[in-house]
């Protein structure tokens, strides 16, 4: 684990080391956004937005909360569906709103964890 860590902050100093000329906070034109997006953070944040589909923590957000609400109620017709308890004229459809519902709640979770 600290070869890890030591390894992130020589990779770190070796993007601050570059020859591009600072912006205005002081850091080459590249070197935040690297700094800013590296494997490990990115890992953590989508592991911590898988985390925030909690409800109890969705509270703070209400548009997110009633998307996730909505995600569960067509992921249960679609449930509903598959096993034989309703029409299935309208499964694809329902499928593929709740992957669109669920995508958008797993996003706005992501980048909440990422700026955090």
């Amino acid at each position: 684990m600290k070869e890890l860590m030591r390894n992130a902050e020589q990779e770190e100093r070796s993007v601050l080391k570059t020859s591009e000329p600072p912006d205005e906070c002081g850091l080459p034109d590249g070197a935040r956004l690297t700094l800013i997006l590296n494997r490990r953070r990115i890992w953590t944040a989508f592991k911590r937005s898988l985390v925030m589909m909690r409800p109890d923590l969705q509270k703070k957000n209400p548009f997110i909360l009633v998307v996730e609400i909505g995600a569960i109620l067509t992921l249960l017709c679609v449930l509903r569906a598959v096993f034989g308890h309703s029409h299935a004229e309208s499964l694809s459809y329902f499928i593929s709103l709740d992957a669109w519902l669920f995508l958008t709640v797993i996003s706005v979770n992501f980048v909440t964890a990422l700026t955090e």
